[in-house]
Formats: structure tokens, C-alpha cells, sequence
């Protein structure tokens, strides 16, 4: 039997199959986007506690800085910010350093003294290959309590996330702790 009214397939326009072709991408590929990105925030963060895991430990207590140099790029920097508390203009001096300069000056301190530092709060933020983090820490060593907070950089190299850079302060009288990163 004919139709009266046959039906003659219409082949879709080109916005109508780019429209088509966005909304499979947005439905079935959006979760592993997002998926990834989480992923990456993992894997940040738990670069960070590694970091922090090495260098905390008991008097006495050994540190594994064949790992600790493994979490770093080959030219990375730890920026140190020293105030003398005596200088009424409130001049600071960066001190930059490699990464070989920091194990050899802070491992055997760290040893000997102890040191134990421990995240408060952290606050990632990524742009695909490329993070910084900003982490509120309590510390101690000698009996000394004190905080602050680490500014890292990292990158992604194709197979794992490496600090490029790390730079820390602590409160003083004009700069409170903030309470929120």
C-alpha cells in the first residue's frame, strides 16, 4: 500500500550534525573530563603529602631523599624568606636555593632536631598541565611550635607531577594567618 503523504528522509544540516556531535561529547565524555581532572588533583595532592611525609620525622630518624628528589624537576627552586625580628624596616631576604642545597642543609638538621610538618588546609589550582597550590601547615621541631603556609608550582612532565617551586611563609604581626586559603 502507497502513502498518500510519503516520507522523504532529510539529510541533516551541518550545524545540525555538529549540534548532534556536541551533545555526544558533552554526554558520554564530560564524566571522563572531569574524571581526569580529579585524577590529577589526586595525584597533586598526594605529591604534597609525600613531600611533607620525607621531611617530617623524629630525632634520630633517617630521610629518604632519594624519593624526596624525585619529586622535583632538575632545576627547582625552594625560596626562603628571612626577616630579622631586630630590623624595624621589615626588610626581608629571599634566599633561593636548589634542591641538592635543601637536603644538604635542612637533612642533617632535620635528624639531628626533628622536624614535623603537618597540612591544615590546601587549596589546588589547575590549568592542564601546570598547578600551583597553596597549603596552611603547623610545625614543630625543638619543642617550637609555629605555622604557615607553602606556595608550590608544579607541572606535569608526561608521567607524573614535579614541583618546579616552592616558596613558604609564616605570619608576623602585620600579616595574620589567614583563616580560609
Amino acid at each position: 500500500m502507497k502513502s498518500i503523504f510519503p516520507l522523504k528522509r532529510q539529510e541533516p544540516s551541518t550545524s545540525q550534525k555538529t549540534l548532534s556531535m556536541n551533545k555526544f561529547l558533552l554526554i558520554f565524555l564530560l564524566p571522563f573530563a572531569s574524571l581526569s581532572q580529579n585524577d590529577a588533583e589526586k595525584a597533586i595532592h598526594q605529591t604534597i603529602n609525600q613531600t611533607l611525609a620525607i621531611i617530617s620525622g623524629d630525632k634520630g630518624e633517617a630521610r629518604d631523599w632519594a624519593t624526596f628528589r624525585t619529586l622535583f624537576t632538575e632545576k627547582a627552586q625552594f625560596h626562603i624568606l628571612q626577616r630579622n625580628p631586630k630590623d624595624t624596616t621589615k626588610t626581608i631576604k629571599i634566599i633561593s636555593i636548589d634542591v641538592e642545597t635543601f637536603v644538604a642543609n635542612a637533612g642533617p638538621n632535620y635528624e639531628k632536631n626533628g622536624f614535623l610538618e603537618t597540612e591544615t588546609d590546601y587549596v589546588i589550582h589547575l590549568f592542564n598541565k601546570v598547578a600551583h597550590v597553596e597549603q596552611k601547615y603547623t610545625a614543630e621541631q625543638n619543642g617550637k611550635q609555629f605555622e604557615g603556609v607553602n606556595y608550590y608550582q608544579l607541572v606535569f612532565d608526561g608521567e607524573k607531577w614535579r614541583i618546579t617551586s616552592l616558596t613558604w611563609d609564616e605570619p608576623d604581626a602585620d600579616h595574620p594567618m589567614p583563616e580560609k586559603l
